[in-house]
């Protein structure tokens, strides 16, 4: 006996025309539904390209977030919207900024946004990739959104020099060397001495930092914690930036106070054995060592053996130039010991200034910079334990 047919599949007569849309339908179907029953990636979606909506019209400033909400719409090959595509958001290097919350899906309309998107460290213009990836062998589909961005750094208000003025930092403020906030201000000195700066708030520790128009610095001091925080400079006439800010407190923000004007050195030991004042190229300083300031061992054991009393100076220098440091008296014996930023001693001077005077000479390798940067010193002026009046100078160029 033969076996029995097989049974023949039920088959519904479908027009071509019919046909042809419910394959549309299908393939639209898959598209949407893009992962399996474990969360893993098959299809994204047919995309043939993805269009900006809403771009970023506001200026944005640098590590902060970029104002608005970029939008995107992705697009089958007939124009029609896709649901519940895979978008990435994405920038192509950090100094285009970051993204938090980059992978999103479109909703029923096609479009997707990102979350924040946070600006690059740098003034320009950042850029933000929105693509889309096909099935596989399809080609992958972008969009590119850019915003500007400024560095309020590089936008300081104005100050004059001898001014007590009111000031609010705010989330859109210039970062400082602690990444915390600081509000610049650009002043003219018009003529070289001692200058000092000071920072208040009731809101947050202070610091004040001072630096070139370029933005090199040339002071840094942050109160030690405190709500107050006073920096002095020996500067050569010209045009500066000061800016008074929090310490150590990045989100900090709130009221502040800033006053200048022309300076004495202080007399006496310093706490924690803070530096007397800045200096840079171009400026000198008369003061004395008295009995009444720190006492220390001398670290450069053949210049002087003994304890003896110093002043301490700190001098930033810029990559490639070579600074000078005299010090001149006609009653000490002088010497100058040069420290590296860490507080380590590099070497000392006794008579290299002619007579007893003193002369050091230094870079910023030489302080331990990496090549093309500068670096901070401090310079040590003290004697063989004599007080007594002296001048400091200091040049940007061995003679």
């Amino acid at each position: 006996m033969l076996p029995p047919p097989p049974r023949a599949r039920y088959v519904t007569l479908v027009r071509p025309i019919v046909r042809l849309a419910l394959v549309g339908s299908a393939v639209a179907s898959v598209a949407a539904c893009v992962e399996n029953t474990r969360g893993t990636l098959e299809v994204t979606a047919d995309a043939d390209s993805v269009q900006v909506v809403t771009g970023v019209t506001d200026t944005a400033f640098v590590r902060t977030r970029v104002p608005g909400t970029p939008i995107v719409v992705v697009k089958d090959t007939r124009g029609f919207r896709i649901p519940n595509a895979r978008v990435t958001f994405t920038t192509t290097s950090a100094t285009n900024g970051i993204v938090e919350g980059g992978i999103v899906r479109t909703d029923q309309q096609g479009l997707a946004r990102p979350g924040a998107w946070i600006a690059g460290p740098d003034s320009g213009t950042d850029t933000l990739i929105a693509y889309v990836v096909g099935p596989p062998g399809a080609r992958a589909t972008r969009a590119t959104i850019t915003a500007r961005v400024i560095d309020p750094c590089l936008r300081p208000l104005s100050y004059v020099l001898g001014a007590t003025i009111q000031g609010s930092l705010t989330g859109r403020g210039c970062i400082g060397t602690d990444t915390s906030l600081v509000q610049p201000y650009r002043f003219t000195v018009g003529a070289a001495g001692v200058y000092e700066f000071t920072s208040s708030s009731t809101s947050y520790p202070s610091t004040i930092e001072l630096v070139r128009e370029s933005g090199f610095p040339l002071g840094i001091f942050d109160g030690d914690g405190q709500q107050g925080a006073t920096l002095r400079a020996a500067l050569a006439a010209g045009t500066y930036v000061v800016r008074p800010g929090a310490f150590a407190r990045p989100k900090a923000t709130g009221a502040f106070s800033l006053s200048s004007g022309p300076s004495v050195l202080p007399q006496g030991c310093q706490p924690n054995f803070q530096v007397l004042a800045f200096l840079m190229a171009g400026t000198s300083l008369s003061t004395s060592l008295t009995t009444n300031d720190c006492s220390f061992q001398l670290p450069i054991q053949n210049i002087f053996a003994g304890q003896t009393i110093q002043d301490i100076y700190a001098i930033y220098v810029p990559p490639g130039q070579q600074a000078v440091v005299r010090m001149q008296s006609t009653q000490l014996d002088a010497i100058l010991v040069l420290y590296n930023g860490n507080g380590d001693p590099l070497f000392g001077n006794d008579n290299g200034g002619g007579g007893t005077n003193a002369l050091l000479s230094f870079n910023a390798t030489q302080l331990g910079a990496r090549s093309g940067t500068g670096a901070v010193g401090y310079v040590i002026a003290t004697s063989k334990g004599q007080p007594g009046p002296y001048t400091l100078s200091v040049d940007g160029v061995l003679p």
